[in-house]
């Protein structure tokens, strides 16, 4: 009788995901400074997608252009905030569009009794690389954002969102999370052979 021994090594290893957060308290627009908190929304990079979620109250019912301006400056009613955070110089579009900004996050629907409950995902805003929307302005429009369907000047630029109601910074979160999983399986197959 032979005595074989066969050891199987079997080593699982499943990669580190990492986890981008950051968060914006979103201000009343105001002449000099911003007014009063409205809310706060939070982001979340993960998995190639950004994800914006949060609840603001105090807007006017209906349809509101959401976008993310290429300033960090709050003052003179949101206004200095600047256009839309645009890196590749596109032209304005919906989120689902190749042809659009970086900062075009299409609409939000405030529910009559003037509250909104966001949630968006987006594939090119990010919280690194060139897209990166850290230290940019989240801008809540007057009006409803026309996707840059209209073919107008004022289409492609800003999808005739109007004035802008509500601002702020988006801010590093606390930092990278990191969910690192490691999983070693060894096991060890004893087999007796007879001859």
């Amino acid at each position: 009788m032979k005595s074989v021994v066969f050891v199987l090594l079997l080593l699982n290893h499943l990669t580190d995901a990492e986890k981008l957060t950051a968060s914006v308290d979103v201000l009343r627009a105001g002449e000099k400074t911003p007014g009063e908190k409205i809310g706060t929304l939070n982001f979340v990079q993960e998995n190639g997608k950004l994800k914006i979620t949060g609840k603001l109250s105090g807007l006017p019912p209906g349809k509101h252009g959401f976008h993310i301006h290429e300033k960090s400056d709050l003052t003179n009613n949101c206004l200095n905030t600047g256009g839309h955070f645009n890196p590749f110089e596109k032209d304005h579009g919906a989120p689902s569009d190749e042809e659009r900004h970086a900062g075009d996050l299409g609409n939000i629907l405030v529910k009559d009794d003037g509250t909104v409950n966001i949630v968006v995902e987006d594939h090119l805003a990010s919280l690194e690389g060139k897209t990166n929307v850290l230290n940019h302005a989240v801008v809540v429009h007057e009006k409803a954002d026309d996707l840059g369907k209209r073919g107008d000047a004022g289409s492609k630029k800003t999808g005739n969102a109007g004035s802008r109601l509500a601002c702020g910074v988006i801010a590093s979160g606390s930092g990278v999370v990191v969910i690192s999983i490691g999983i070693t399986l060894i096991s060890f197959l004893t087999v007796k052979l007879l001859h």
